[in-house]
């Protein structure tokens, strides 16, 4: 695996799967069931990357779904989503659209409902969203869908390196 430059051995992907292992258990501490694991991840995971997990999940004894929600930037030259009741043509923050087979757009920058955003303030472009999932049929609920995609806007707005956004009161 290569990452900022520097080559992560194999064993690095069993510290990442040991990781989601522990934040599982403390997780099954306070709640009996788990339904799914869910990762946002900042690339396409592969099947090697992913296997390490599914074998830790298996040797917890978790037959689970594992989605896989892949978060990036994207740039001018990608694409991008007009809102042409805003005079500044931004949607509001939140927005989300399809843009292939479980991929979608989200806005997430500095409008609101009421507000417009200042053309300094956030990331005027949208985060480009895929989603995978080792059950496919969890690919069709579009419930399930929306909040995924609900969930990595509202992590969002608590806390991402790569995109400053601010909410008002």
């Amino acid at each position: 695996m290569k990452h900022c430059g520097l080559n992560y051995s194999q064993s690095d992907m069993y510290k990442q799967a040991g990781s989601i292992c522990k934040a599982i258990k403390n997780y099954r501490k306070q709640n009996n069931e788990v339904k799914r694991l869910v990762i946002h991840f900042y690339k396409t995971m592969s099947t090697r990357e992913l296997a390490p997990i599914k074998k830790e999940l298996h040797e917890m004894g978790l037959e689970i779904p594992v989605i896989i929600i892949t978060i990036n930037k994207t740039e001018s030259k990608d694409f991008v989503l007009f809102d042409l009741n805003c005079p500044d043509l931004i949607p509001v923050s939140g927005t989300f659209i399809s843009i292939g087979r479980n991929e979608f757009l989200l806005c997430n920058n500095t409008r609101y409902e009421n507000t417009l955003p200042k053309s300094t303030e956030g990331y005027p472009f949208p985060i480009k969203l895929g989603i995978s999932a080792s059950d496919n049929k969890l690919l069709e609920d579009d419930s399930l869908i929306r909040d995924l995609i609900d969930q990595v806007y509202q992590f969002s707005r608590m806390y991402w390196k790569s995109v400053r956004n601010r909410i008002y009161l």
